[in-house]
């Protein structure tokens, strides 16, 4: 599973401006295996998602080698980081982004 992720994640980010192959990284990254320390709901048990979506003050990763450094074990939050990079870069109409690096 994680290794689909990884080659999801890979299209994406020769292809942003498809969101086919974003949505694919996204739902194999809500499947991939919790993280340590990402605690469960106390409401009933699930794994908490919107505290792995909080970013805080966190800004979106201006470049891919500046996302690559704030990557973690986490494939739910890089995929966040990843989205908001390619809204950062100048999304369009048509997809997460407009304009390749």
């Amino acid at each position: 599973l994680q290794e689909a992720a990884a080659e999801a994640k890979a299209t994406f980010i020769r292809k942003p401006d498809d969101w086919s192959s974003a949505r694919e990284y996204i739902r194999l990254a809500f499947e991939c295996p919790t993280p340590e320390g990402v605690k469960p709901q106390p409401w009933g048990g699930g794994t908490d998602h919107a505290r792995r979506l909080r970013l805080g003050d966190t800004q979106p990763p201006a470049s891919l080698e500046e996302f690559a450094s704030m990557a973690t074990d986490d494939e739910v939050r890089n995929a966040m980081l990843l989205v908001r990079h390619f809204e950062g870069s100048g999304a369009s109409e048509g997809g997460p982004q407009g304009g390749r690096e």
